[in-house]
């Protein structure tokens, strides 16, 4: 008697090993049970006849119920959760809020998952440490007994005392290389940006303006720390994952003088509103729209940060989805030191960078692993997520690569209420997203009201 599977995905173009092949997908208890051509009986038949499906996607770099001073980001679990489902996310990457102490670091973990009960998609969290005084060993050691394998830092922000110094990053590299602990880190140059800063407040009656953002934190704060952290990398062998990485600049230098380490154990994520939103837009009236650290970057440096992701220069791409309501900005417009700072975009990340992809005439096999088996790999997850084979999650994605539409807030599913990508026309659109077997998107929209999303607990070695 033939197996009844749960779900059965038939006829689309599955992505396997890196290419397109015409295939059915079978889901049994939340796994992908079987791959082939062979038409075999399940529950729930989805036709997908000419769409893409694809593994859902990661997006290891999201801030839900992120707080920031008096703000918090209109995101929790549950509406960015959903955001993410309907952009095709399967699994986001969080983080703790920035500790200093064993104590801090225990209970901040336990709060995170507790605050995560409602999340709607899987999540796994970054331990995040701000001048920890405690040492690099038991540090790892901690957050790997928590089921966590990744450890986040700043190299700036003195000002608000979450800048951690060389030293103490250095002795965390060297212990992260022997746990298999990937170390985040968030690099400017701290020194210049807060000597920016005093010059143009010293200009500007004791306030900064949003436009003064480019300027404050100009590519070189950038450019000089991802170096600077890159030395380390190599120096000690551990696997280092650079943040948000914004300046195409940047990134010729890293490439050009740590090539060797680059997607070995050195990793560039950047995002997508540094290929799709110009600085120009910070001059603007409306600039604090856009307000973002790192800024947004000129025209060149687009386009070389465009340069670099046909070269395969990027590993992965995360959103740093980060919003903030328009009136908890508006009211800081002339007072950008107050001003909460992030964007929006787990729910058009795919879309936005597929579109790119199409400009460059980049083909989208090379864009897909960035979205899923890249950061699968880097964050310890890969034995479960990032690829469609038996025995993983049942995480995928139905995606038709041709359709047109127009990004505007009305069609986003964030608790926040603007989208910068307003007006923006875009290619491919997201159909379907499936969770473990469940269908939680369905024809671009919420399919479940349930929060079905689970902690994915690491610790084991990061797979090489």
């Amino acid at each position: 008697m033939l197996e009844v599977f749960d779900l059965a995905l038939i006829g689309g173009k599955v992505f396997l090993n890196d290419e397109f092949v015409e295939a059915n997908v079978y889901i049994k208890d939340g796994k992908i049970s079987a791959v082939g051509s062979e038409e075999l009986p399940a529950e729930r038949i989805l036709k997908v006849t000419g769409l893409f499906v694809l593994p859902g996607f990661i997006d290891p770099h999201v801030h839900f119920s992120l707080k920031l001073g008096p703000h918090r980001s209109a995101d929790d679990f549950y509406t960015g959760g959903k955001a993410a489902a309907c952009g095709g996310v399967t699994t986001v990457g969080d983080f703790t809020e920035p500790c200093s102490t064993e104590q801090e670091i225990r209970e901040e973990i336990t709060r995170r998952v507790e605050e995560a009960s409602n999340a709607y998609v899987d999540y796994f969290l970054h331990l995040t440490i701000a001048n920890p005084e405690i040492d690099p060993d038991h540090l790892c050691r901690i957050a790997l007994d928590s089921g966590i394998n990744s450890i986040k830092l700043f190299t700036t922000y003195s000002s608000s005392k979450r800048r951690t110094d060389d030293w103490y990053l250095l002795q965390l590299l060297k212990a992260a290389a022997e746990h298999h602990i990937v170390v985040m880190v968030h690099a400017e140059n701290d020194e210049i940006i807060e000597g920016n800063a005093r010059k143009t407040m010293k200009e500007n009656n004791g306030h900064l303006r949003v436009k003064d953002l480019a300027y404050i934190r100009e590519p070189v704060t950038e450019i000089e720390a991802v170096s600077r952290v890159a030395m380390f990398a190599k120096w000690t062998g551990s696997k280092v994952y650079m943040a948000h990485v914004s300046s195409g600049l940047t990134i010729d230098h890293i490439q050009k003088a740590f090539g060797e380490i680059l997607g070995r154990n050195l990793f560039i994520e950047s995002c997508p509103h540094y290929f799709w939103l110009d600085q120009k837009l910070l001059y603007g009236e409306e600039g604090y729209r856009y307000a973002v650290c790192p800024p947004l970057r000129s025209y060149l440096e687009i386009e070389h940060l465009k340069a670099h992701l046909k070269s395969g220069h990027i590993n992965t791409i995360g959103t740093d989805h980060c919003p903030f309501n328009l009136g908890e900005r508006v009211v800081y417009k002339d007072r950008y030191e107050l001003m909460p700072n992030g964007l929006p975009g787990v729910e058009v990340s795919f879309v936005l960078m597929h579109t790119m992809a199409g400009e460059l005439h980049m083909p989208v096999e090379r864009l897909i692993p960035l979205f899923s088996r890249n950061p699968a790999k880097i964050m310890g997850i890969l034995h479960r997520k990032g690829e469609i084979s038996p025995g993983k999650d049942a995480d995928l994605v139905v995606f038709d690569p041709n359709a047109e539409w127009t990004i505007t807030q009305s069609r986003m599913h964030s608790a926040n209420d603007y989208t910068p990508y307003e007006g923006l026309k875009v290619r491919g659109r997201i159909l379907h997203t499936i969770l473990r077997g469940h269908v939680i998107v369905e024809e671009g929209e919420p399919a479940e009201e349930k929060s079905l999303g689970k902690f994915v607990k690491r610790g084991e070695k990061l797979h090489a």
